[in-house]
């Protein structure tokens, strides 16, 4: 079957996908939320694990592993950040409710800045944003080492490198993109079942379908006659 033909089977129940596609885009309009973004406070961090002392008058390779026993740590630290103890401790200092509308989450470290964790702090509110970062800040700066019981708790330090900045939320919106994926699905549902329909109909719509079918060459056919004329 030549690519026209599936061409001329879509356009003969072209109101089919195109009903499909309507109703796709409406139901997937209506049921996207509006998104509102909340305020965030974005800070960097650099973290630190101190070099043990000199036993003797020899060489050591402290500082290698102190390095690297900070990667490592960080590694860690992003995970504590992003638990519910670091959340509840950050409360803590706010005097706020374990309830409390607040997101505490923290990025991967990158092979440029092995050390340095960077975190944020979401909200509604900006005034809690604000207070929010400047609890983990103190959290962080002075309680560090805490979560890490095996290190001692002056075993690990934590450096503010780049102070909490509070960035009011984008306007809100829907996800165009999922409507725009739906919509599209809806079209593919549409022109599937415009063939299955095809497919199941026993009429005959044009002389080439009845010479493969019958294998006889058609002489003559009745032109279709307009109304009005």
């Amino acid at each position: 079957m030549e690519l026209r033909a599936y061409w001329v089977i879509v356009l003969r129940r072209w109101w089919l996908p195109a009903l499909a596609t309507a109703a796709a885009a409406i139901v997937s309009f209506w049921a996207s939320p509006l998104t509102q973004r909340d305020y965030t406070a974005t800070m960097r961090v650099l973290l630190s694990v101190p070099s043990e002392p000199p036993r003797g008058n020899y060489f050591t390779y402290d500082k290698y592993y102190s390095l690297l026993s900070t990667e490592y740590l960080t590694d860690d630290f992003i995970e504590v950040v992003r638990s519910r103890s670091f959340r509840e401790d950050v409360l803590k200092e706010l005097n706020e409710p374990p309830a409390t509308a607040l997101s505490i989450t923290s990025q991967p470290r990158t092979e440029r800045a092995p050390r340095i964790l960077t975190v944020s702090v979401t909200a509604e509110d900006a005034d809690l944003t604000r207070r929010a970062a400047d609890a983990a800040v103190l959290v962080l700066t002075t309680r560090s080492g805490d979560y890490f019981v095996q290190l001692g708790p002056r075993a690990l330090s934590a450096r503010i490198i780049d102070p909490p900045v509070v960035v009011p939320p984008s306007a809100a919106g829907r996800n165009y993109l999922n409507i725009a994926l739906r919509t599209l699905v809806g079209l593919a549902a549409g022109i599937g079942l415009t063939f299955l329909l095809h497919y199941l109909d026993p009429a005959v719509y044009a002389k080439e379908e009845i010479e493969r079918l019958t294998g006889l060459p058609v002489l003559a056919e009745i032109p279709s006659v307009r109304r009005g004329k």
